[in-house]
């Protein structure tokens, strides 16, 4: 671990490289673009739900700031998230919708480009670590890596905390690395590291402990670093504790009390609980094809920036404590891990380059790792085990933009709304209502549906109402075989809706609150039901 202030051997010996990798940055710029078009392109054109929370915790209460429509979940009837995501992608929406209007695809347009332009930033800081210490080839090597890694297209288009935090830590990170340019430089990077740590706090409070294990690695013994990073980080988290107070009441609040509910009052287990070691085993399940070639190539590229390895691995070890684990709660690990793959590939080249000093084995060496880590990516995308993410919910996203065309539609039902896109793929102003398509009888049915003539439902579910006609159904959920596990059937009626016979809008209470407001507990077996064994 080194302060800013103090020059490394390492960092010396790398300031000429990076003065000429500064002196000719079209490698660098192929590559960004490259990585941009194809994660925009993975949102556009490959939509698919990694987890609800994207929808619900994100864009549909940005969506309900903008367009005043919305399906709102208990974490926000209890006050226990920010609205600092939410804000800014209502912005973004607010943007779209001077663009669109009422098309949802480019209402949401300003959003997917902010995402595929966050997802850059690993590939830009892979690319300047390497280039510090390996010159341009290993700087391009590096590069390609986190540019096609799969986990990184396939998470980037994700509006979750978690994603945003992870591009946000790295660039922090990438500021914090000394980089041999002087005093002066050195403090303006700090502020930048602060900014962007204090941000991806904000953005991921749960990272609070990979982010003093970031700040010990960059400051070290430096009081004058950890004062500098300090204030800067505490301009961000300061304004989320402000916002706190000037939405939900009180500053804060959307971190202490989402830990009292979900770690000492235990909500989070009922979405269920897993041992210490399966984050660990999750992550060596997804890159199982290529597991061997990774684990020699961080393990190189962690011997050159042992610090990065160092916070990398307190995400892992924070996140393992829990008794609730998901994948995307460790991914903002990823891009450092995989960043640090691509500086052992390009280590490795150096250390061939340097036992047969030819031109030729450079270039081979070099070509073959650009190859390389592409068909890994390939490998990783293809097994069962992330086939299926690509198309989670595809089918629902595509049933509703099938809707959408249909511009006599008035409100639109559906049976388990927060398995859906929410209004945030519907046009603007389009009510979505959530009703027991399975369980419902024949006059309720006749009644509740004068609130909505589109229903977007599992082809398992049959409506029997001779007024409504099946559309198109559309496939997701597909596994590796290739069999679809969810259809999204579109059914339409002819005619205006009536907003006084809309179902009530009720909320998903966990059990925990159910119990104290005297409800049964919540039966699971209409959403079963209709998305099939």
């Amino acid at each position: 671990m080194v302060a800013p202030e103090s020059e490394s051997a390492t960092a010396a010996a790398g300031v000429g490289a990076t003065a000429a990798i500064t002196n000719r940055p079209v490698a660098l710029v192929g590559v960004l673009v490259v990585a941009f078009v194809v994660r925009l392109g993975v949102a556009l054109y490959v939509p698919n739900v990694h987890f609800n929370d994207e929808i619900f915790q994100v864009t549909e209460p940005a969506h309900r700031l903008v367009f005043g429509t919305g399906i709102v979940t208990w974490e926000w009837l209890v006050g226990i998230r920010s609205w600092f995501l939410p804000g800014v992608f209502a912005a973004l929406m607010a943007i779209g919708r001077w663009f669109g209007e009422t098309d949802p695809t480019i209402i949401n347009l300003p959003a997917a480009i902010m995402m595929a332009g966050l997802g850059c930033f690993p590939v830009f800081c892979a690319y300047r670590w390497a280039a510090g210490l390996y010159g341009r080839r290993g700087a391009l090597v590096a590069a390609v890596a986190a540019a096609c890694w799969s986990d990184l297209v396939y998470m980037s288009p994700h509006t979750l905390g978690e994603v945003v935090a992870a591009d946000l830590l790295i660039l922090g990170l990438y500021f914090g690395y000394p980089d041999g340019s002087g005093a002066a430089s050195a403090r303006r990077r700090l502020i930048w590291t602060g900014l962007l740590l204090g941000l991806a706090f904000v953005c991921r409070f749960h990272l609070a402990p990979a982010l003093l294990v970031a700040g010990v690695g960059i400051c070290g013994r430096h009081m004058s670093s950890w004062r500098r990073v300090a204030f800067a980080a505490s301009l961000p988290v300061l304004a989320l504790g402000l916002l706190d107070w000037v939405t939900l009441g009180r500053p804060f609040q959307s971190i202490w009390l989402n830990i009292w509910y979900n770690v000492f009052e235990d909500v989070s287990h009922e979405y269920g609980t897993d041992p210490w070691w399966m984050l660990l085993a999750i992550l060596a399940s997804i890159w199982a094809p290529v597991l061997p070639i990774l684990a020699v190539t961080i393990y190189v590229g962690a011997r050159r920036m042992p610090w990065i390895f160092a916070v990398a691995a307190a995400i892992l070890a924070t996140h393992s404590g829990f008794a609730h684990k998901e994948y995307r709660f460790i991914y903002p690990a990823v891009p450092l891990l995989i960043a640090l793959g691509g500086l052992g590939t390009a280590a490795i080249i150096a250390w061939i380059e340097r036992r047969l000093p030819s031109g030729v084995t450079a270039v081979i060496a070099t070509t073959s790792a650009i190859l390389i880590w592409p068909g890994m990516s390939l490998l990783v995308a293809t097994q069962p085990l992330m086939t299926p993410s690509w198309t989670r919910e595809a089918g629902f996203m595509a049933a509703f933009s099938e809707i959408d065309h249909h511009f006599e539609v008035c409100g639109v039902a559906t049976n388990h709304s927060v398995a859906s896109p929410g209004n945030t793929w519907l046009r603007p102003q389009l009510p979505l209502y959530q009703i027991n398509l399975v369980d419902i009888s024949t006059a309720r049915f006749a009644y509740a549906s004068r609130a909505f003539n589109a229903i977007a439902a599992s082809d398992l579910v049959q409506i029997a109402d001779p007024r409504y006609r099946r559309l198109g159904c559309h496939s997701g959920n597909v596994d590796a075989t290739g069999r679809p596990h969810l259809r999204i059937c579109v059914w339409l009626r002819a005619g205006p809706c009536d907003t006084a016979a809309a179902p009530p809008r009720e909320p998903y209470w966990p059990d925990y609150f159910r119990h104290r407001m005297g409800l049964p507990a919540f039966d699971w077996a209409p959403t079963l039901s209709e998305a099939g064994p």
